[in-house]
């Protein structure tokens, strides 16, 4: 069984589920990672952040792992309800 060259219906339905997968996280990154270049280029001390911190915003703004689909919705929510919940209080 091999995903480069499937012989059963399964093992199609497999490789091609994958494939989109990978097209969807693509594009996906595509369109999320811009959005939060420009909230991580706003924080005021960026600068002062330890590395450690400052690599994952970096990977967050540009990614290149094949679980950063997941990583950057995550970011993302993250943000957008951070900045209700302040925008919301009294």
């Amino acid at each position: 069984m091999s995903l480069e060259s499937p012989i059963t219906y399964a093992e199609w339905y497999w490789k091609h589920r994958v494939d989109v997968e990978e097209r969807i996280g693509k594009l996906s990154e595509a369109e999320i990672a811009p959005l939060l270049r420009g909230v991580i280029n706003d924080i005021p001390t960026l600068q002062e952040l330890p590395d450690g911190i400052s690599n994952l915003l970096d990977f967050t703004a540009e990614p290149t792992g094949q679980w950063a689909t997941a990583m950057l919705l995550n970011t993302g929510a993250e943000i957008v309800g951070g900045t209700v919940a302040q925008s919301a209080k009294p």
